[in-house]
């Protein structure tokens, strides 16, 4: 009587778990001085996480997310800005809002600047946004942006312009 060899239990086939992106390395975006650079340019404007959708204050939120990476922003022209180092390719770019809205900007427009803005851009849209504030004035007002207690605010001091009401969202 012969006995067969039982055959080797085959390993239960391992259901394969979908790649999950890396989370962005803040660490990669390091502040540098205002004037760190010549000159920048508006290289475009940041896409938020939500697309094209309607915000009430996309400015308030923009803020808030650099705020939480990178502290309180500097001073621009009726604005805020944020210069960046990007530590892997040296690339100085600026997260900055302004007359124009949300935008990035950089001295260069070439594929590895604009690399550079997509990696920082990813890491703004993958940040909760903090409680803060900018003040900066144009030329019809004073300007108050920010998030307060998880709330978006922006207060205009129109002085003389009472036409353009009451922007306070308290």
């Amino acid at each position: 009587m012969s006995k067969s060899k039982p055959k080797p239990k085959s390993k239960p086939k391992s259901k394969s778990k979908p790649k999950l992106e890396s989370k962005p390395d803040a660490a990669r975006f390091v502040r540098v001085e205002w004037n760190a650079t010549t000159g920048s340019r508006k290289s475009r404007e940041w896409r938020p996480p939500w697309g094209k959708k309607n915000h009430d204050n996309p400015g308030a939120e923009y803020l808030g997310r650099l705020w939480a990476l990178f502290g309180p922003a500097d001073d621009a022209d009726q604005g805020f800005s944020y210069k960046l180092r990007d530590v892997q390719s040296n690339i100085i770019v600026e997260a900055y809002e302004g007359p124009s809205g949300s935008a990035f900007g950089a001295a260069q427009d070439d594929p590895a600047t604009r690399a550079t803005i997509d990696a920082l851009e990813s890491l703004i849209n993958a940040t909760k946004p903090d409680d803060c504030h900018a003040e900066y004035g144009t030329d019809e007002a004073n300007v108050r942006i920010g998030i307060r207690n998880g709330k978006h605010f922006c207060d205009v001091d129109v002085d003389d312009y009472s036409e353009y009401g009451d922007f306070s969202e308290d």
